[in-house]
């Protein structure tokens, strides 16, 4: 469900120089759907207009909120589309009576357009189009415990691929049914957190601490004094770095441990060859579930490059993260983080070149200059990365904002305007950027 508490912070996230380049894409979006189909809107549109008025000022409101929702506010998530999509139907099915005598050719077409795309919709949506879902599954009772806990964070990743097939198999095929997981965001809520915190088996006291604290300050709290019975995961090693944890690879994620550091209990070279054998099944079911696989699998080989970066084996380490850009060529998202990681590790033209096949995949994607103002934040490049942040909040300003905001504060410092970064960074993140400039100068 959209609310407008989930998204009211961030309307209209798009500028007008990016209408042209979006419009564009939905147009694309909508012909991928029908293809030939659109003919008959117009048509559609002449009937419910003479014949039934009411309804089609219905479908235009419609059309108007759908288009607010998708395209002014939050940044076209396909999903969202659904509203249009229907009333395009309704159109086309108007469109098909749209003159008596002229009704057998618009069902011809219809019906031939229909069945040159059968075959290719039936592949969509035949069940072992997703085969990487079950097998997902699969690894996951393998990597987990049944009682496991699993705080989801998704520093990289795409939630929506890690955690839809485990909702999946708890929901529909009854498996992992005994595994818990909650997002970081909801440690900081109290009324969900009270229901939940009873699952994870935590003592009394640790409760009274957590419902007592801060909100913020409740996430590292928890995972920093855990006392639960049951094994706490993660997706995200940031997770239990920052509470001052230890943490065992294990694939897609990690084991908090007691002890800091970083140990091994996967085999990283069966984990690739299981990564290339997902990845080959899925190019066999068409390009677009390539795509979304890539995205889920990326998350696997960026925790495997952070553990040997942070056990020192840097070659290991920038390997690890190329092996996105040579498998996951097809994922935005994937790419996106391969070339941040590549950046932060200080293998800068590794990273420009990730970037490049990212710009290839997705050259309007606030994102894919997010990543590119980073990396020349990295480079020193401070003038070119306002540029490329800049053109992020061209494109839609409701990605990242925060990310946005961290960078360009920092572009400012380094250019020796503290009072402009103060500004634009805002006071909550202009106290993290304070924090973070403590610890490196500690670190020194």
């Amino acid at each position: 469900m959209i609310t407008a508490r989930q998204y009211g912070s961030h309307p209209f996230a798009f500028s007008p120089s990016a209408v042209p380049l979006l419009a564009a894409r939905d147009g694309l979006a909508f012909w991928h759907q029908y293809s030939l189909l659109l003919a008959l809107v117009p048509f559609g549109w002449l009937v419910l207009r003479k014949r039934h008025p009411a309804l089609l000022d219905i479908l235009l409101g419609v059309l108007v909120v759908n288009g607010l929702v998708v395209f002014g506010a939050h940044g076209g998530y396909l999903d969202f589309f659904v509203p249009g999509y229907t009333v395009c139907a309704v159109l086309i099915a108007a469109g098909l009576d749209a003159r008596p005598a002229l009704r057998w050719g618009p069902v011809a077409l219809a019906a031939m357009v229909l069945a040159a795309s059968l075959p290719g919709r039936y592949r969509d949506l035949r069940p072992s189009r997703a085969p990487l879902v079950m097998n997902y599954v699969d690894r996951i009772e393998h990597e987990l415990p049944p009682n496991a806990v699993i705080i989801e964070h998704m520093i990289w990743g795409n939630a929506d691929q890690m955690y839809f097939p485990i909702r999946y198999a708890k929901s529909v095929a009854q498996r992992l049914t005994g595994i818990l997981y909650v997002h970081d965001d909801e440690i900081a809520v109290t009324k969900p957190m009270v229901g939940w915190l009873k699952e994870l088996e935590v003592s009394q006291e640790l409760t009274r601490q957590l419902l007592a604290a801060p909100e913020p300050k409740r996430f590292e709290l928890l995972v920093r004094h855990y006392d639960g019975s049951r094994p706490l995961y993660t997706d995200s090693p940031q997770v239990f770095e920052a509470a001052g944890k230890g943490g065992a690879y294990r694939g897609f994620f990690w084991r908090i441990t007691d002890q800091p550091g970083h140990v091994l209990e996967s085999d990283p070279a069966r984990d690739l060859t299981w990564v290339e054998e997902q990845l080959a099944l899925a190019q066999r079911c068409g390009l677009d579930q390539a795509k979304e696989e890539q995205t889920c699998v990326s998350a696997l080989l960026l925790n495997q490059a952070h553990f040997y970066w942070a056990t020192a084996q840097r070659d290991d380490a920038r390997l690890s993260a190329l092996q996105v850009g040579r498998l996951c060529d097809r994922s935005a998202t994937a790419l996106s983080f391969a070339s941040s990681y590549l950046a932060r590790m200080g293998c800068r033209s590794e990273a420009r070149g990730i970037w490049g096949q990212l710009c290839a995949v997705a050259p309007y994607d606030a994102n894919t200059w997010i990543a590119k103002g980073f990396l020349e934040v990295q480079e020193g490049s401070l003038a070119e990365a306002l540029v490329s942040l800049n053109r992020a909040g061209a494109l839609d300003r409701a990605q990242n904002p925060q990310q946005v905001a961290y960078l360009k504060a920092m572009c400012y410092l380094q250019l020796g305007q503290p009072a402009r970064a103060e500004q634009e960074a805002g006071p909550a993140i202009w106290s993290n950027i304070q924090r973070d400039l403590r610890k490196r100068r500690g670190a020194k």
